[in-house]
């Protein structure tokens, strides 16, 4: 892992002249996406441990199945990017994770109940079986929307853009957590995938022959931050 220089960052990504338009329009859809998923992963443990009064034991077997979910879904994805293009499976994880964020916001806002064990790891489950999708087509996009020339400064802004985006959730979702409530925070990081879905309907579909792989995807795309 390199030392995210956010200065550097910002600076490349607005003197670039080799980025294309939908290059451009990629990245600012990674930002808000990065940023919502921070806005709910980041407090979450934070959630079971102290409002859901679940035992370190079991938030950590939480997070587990999580994981459990990300390798099972890797196969379903690759086939899932092969089938309907890199952008329409983004934008399909993320609407799916749109709607596990809108859900966890209203049940909080509605009820102080706990949920059952069995329907937090359901949620988890699903956030982690989206991941592989989003973790396979950030690179395989940005790889293929960069012009050749350009394709290594393009990989480099994403993964700079995808941690600007959790450095900004850190300290948005700490604020909105204390001052409103976790309902506030959660509902905020579906505002920010909304825009992402927004953005990402007018990024082009690039042709799948100038892009990577999906294992290609996968081992590069690991410098990103997640889930």
């Amino acid at each position: 892992y390199g030392r995210l220089n956010v200065r550097r960052v910002l600076s490349e990504l607005w003197s670039a002249r080799d980025l294309r338009p939908g290059t451009r329009r990629f990245l600012a859809a990674t930002l808000a996406a990065f940023t919502g998923m921070g806005l709910f992963s980041i407090p979450l443990p934070l959630l079971l441990a102290q409002q859901f009064h679940l035992p370190s034991s079991t938030v950590f077997l939480s997070f587990a199945v999580q994981n459990v979910a990300v390798v099972i879904a890797y196969p379903f994805a690759a086939r899932r990017i092969r089938s309907a293009g890199s952008r329409r499976a983004q934008m399909g994880a993320f609407a799916a994770r749109l709607t596990f964020f809108v859900a966890a916001a209203l049940y909080l806002a509605v009820t102080p109940r706990v949920p059952p064990l069995g329907l937090v790891w359901a949620v988890l489950a699903g956030v982690g079986f989206t991941w592989s999708y989003i973790q396979l087509t950030g690179l395989a996009l940005i790889s293929r929307l960069a012009r050749p020339e350009s394709r290594g400064l393009a990989i480099g802004l994403y993964n700079g853009v995808a941690g600007i985006g959790w450095i900004l959730a850190g300290v948005w979702s700490g604020y909105l957590a204390e001052r409103v409530g976790y309902d506030a925070t959660f509902a905020a990081a579906a505002v920010c995938l909304l825009a992402a879905i927004g953005i990402l309907r007018w990024v082009p579909e690039p042709p799948a022959s100038e892009g990577v792989t999906p294992r290609a995807a996968s081992a590069a795309s690991d410098e990103a931050p997640g889930t």
